[in-house]
């Protein structure tokens, strides 16, 4: 049912890992559903190898944060990650809860898939928005 709505967001590959990544179309950064002991969330995961390219991208959407937010249509948390070379921002889901539970599994995804459908359209109109900033400058 997911697959057939919307077939651009997965290849189908299976992991082990407690997330999974899709491409935004740009080198460096990727939308992240990531499944922790806090609750599900929806990621910009900038994950370049270069941590002042991330730091720099994480900067230029947090300078349109009111705009991301307006488009998304709710509050998000912006995670410089310090100390570490990636930064992310973020939706988390307000009911937090262990993903170990089974009997909230339709709930979370209900959650995530609802989310992930409003957030990358919101974070490529921030991008939109930088890249026209961007082109005004050069």
């Amino acid at each position: 049912e997911l697959r057939a709505k919307h077939p651009d967001w997965t290849r189908g590959i299976t992991s082990n890992q407690p997330w999974v990544a899709m491409s935004t179309g740009r080198p460096g950064a990727l939308y992240q559903l990531n499944f922790s002991s806090s609750g599900p969330r929806v990621e910009l995961y900038f994950s370049s190898p270069d941590s002042e390219a991330n730091r720099i991208e994480y900067e230029r959407y947090l300078a349109h944060r009111g705009d991301f937010e307006r488009a998304f249509g709710g509050p998000l948390f912006y995670d410089p990650m310090d100390g570490y070379k990636a930064c992310r921002i973020y939706c988390a889901r307000p009911e937090a809860g262990d993903i170990s539970e089974v009997a909230k599994h339709t709930e979370a995804q209900q959650w995530l898939v609802g989310t992930l459908e409003r957030f990358p359209p919101a974070a490529l109109q921030v991008r939109d928005q930088i890249d026209a900033e961007l082109v005004g400058i050069s």
